[in-house]
């Protein structure tokens, strides 16, 4: 009953931690309803709703097993660690806009601290194989910690997804699965990795940003399936950390097992390195923990490996630097993860940084675009860019929970 007890706890305060981050002032309803004309429910304070998430989670890390346990952690249950790592992500959002409760950045840090001392945890060396390893089908519990549990059962479409098929790399090669590559990259975050189009140190980039896309061929080999972008052709390129090709056989278009990662040992790295920084300014620990994903992107943890100081972050930077350095980390170690919007709002720059994307886009010496038929290009993400304003930090309360719930109130803008 412990460990249900525990389960239960924390599922609740996860969802209520994903449906404040999107929609602010939810009604938390703790307690079964009385009825079907017990609907009525105003929306709880931002600030108290992140409490109540705490208050349960932290009961919830007391009474879940080990990652030792089989099938706790990874992709099945969620371990103590995960636990333990998801507070302090509640904290870091509750140290930044809108709560502003400066003081959880300590919390964070002792979350943290908890994950690491455990030693049940440790970075994959190699990037990419996080992500073939998630296409797969094979869980590793070092570094991923917990995801989306996804499988393909035919005639069972409730127990598969979309991931790989709706962010894959499109093309309809038959041996690799057919994919739909519906999200593209934008420069800034190609160039967030350094180096040239043509290369860069930064084993990540070419991961993320797919530098080929398929031909709709039948035959297979090396290379004969791929089409490679030029030098210029960034904005084509697509967001391919999920990939058909290392799905087991047979693939199928539309539905795949892929399973979406929630919480990664990167994360938990990068969240003391912020909790630290603020604390501390940029100490030899804030600087370890971010160095320590730096060199893994740059291959600096395989074996064989040499001159590892290279891919490390320069020393002497100054407090609000060193949070630069995060912020672009987090971008290049996360991008298509569903991390960055909630980062921004909650580092107070998710405007600023929406707006700069619509002059980069229009830049010629940036590269071109692909264009629509009117010959403008990337018509969503221009008028994003020069519409954003504050009622985006939060999606629309839906009609139908207005209709039912009396109480309830509209976000502001909508």
């Amino acid at each position: 009953m412990k460990l249900i007890r525990g389960e239960a706890l924390f599922l609740r305060a996860f969802c209520y931690f994903e449906l404040t981050k999107d929609w602010g002032a939810v009604p938390m309803r703790l307690t079964p309803t009385n009825g079907p004309n017990d609907l009525n429910l105003a929306g709880t304070p931002v600030k108290d709703i992140y409490t109540q998430v705490i208050k349960d989670m932290t009961e919830a890390e007391g009474l879940v097993p080990t990652t030792a346990v089989s099938l706790y952690g990874g992709a099945g249950y969620v371990a103590k660690t995960t636990v333990q790592a998801m507070l302090a992500r509640v904290c870091l959002h509750m140290a930044g806009f809108p709560v502003n409760d400066v003081s959880k950045y300590q919390a964070a840090k002792d979350w943290v601290q908890k994950v690491i001392d455990s030693r049940e945890h440790a970075l994959n060396p190699d990037f990419t194989q996080v992500f073939k390893n998630m296409s797969a089908g094979i869980i590793d519990k070092k570094e991923s910690m917990w995801e989306v549990d996804l499988n393909f059962v035919s005639g069972a479409s409730a127990e598969s997804g979309a991931i790989g098929y709706l962010d894959g790399i499109t093309g309809a090669s038959q041996a690799y699965g057919a994919a739909s590559g519906q999200y593209k990259i934008t420069r800034k975050l190609f160039v967030a990795y350094g180096g040239t189009p043509a290369s860069t140190k930064d084993l990540r980039r070419d991961w993320t940003c797919a530098p080929w896309t398929w031909k709709n061929l039948t035959t297979t080999g090396a290379d004969i399936d791929k089409t490679f972008f030029t030098s210029t052709q960034i904005y084509q390129r697509f967001e391919a950390k999920f990939r058909l090709d290392y799905c087991p056989m047979p693939n199928v278009s539309a539905q795949t097992p892929i399973n979406f990662p929630l919480m990664r040992y990167a994360d938990v790295l990068l969240m003391l390195a912020e909790a630290e920084n603020y604390l501390n300014g940029p100490t030899l620990l804030a600087y370890s923990s971010i160095n320590q994903v730096r060199e893994r992107a740059w291959g600096k943890l395989m074996p064989g490996a040499t001159n590892i100081a290279e891919a490390d972050e320069p020393a002497g930077l100054s407090k609000d630097a060193f949070l630069l350095e995060i912020q672009n980390e987090r971008l290049r170690e996360f991008a298509g993860e569903g991390l960055r919007k909630h980062d921004l709002i909650r580092w107070g720059i998710f405007i600023s940084s929406i707006k700069e994307l619509g002059p980069d886009v229009l830049n010629p010496a940036n590269g071109a675009p692909p264009t629509t038929t009117g010959g403008q290009p990337y018509p969503n993400m221009l008028q994003l860019a020069n519409t954003v304003s504050t009622r985006d930090l939060l999606w629309p309360m839906p009609a139908s929970e207005l209709q039912y719930n009396k109480l309830l109130k509209q976000n502001s803008g909508w």
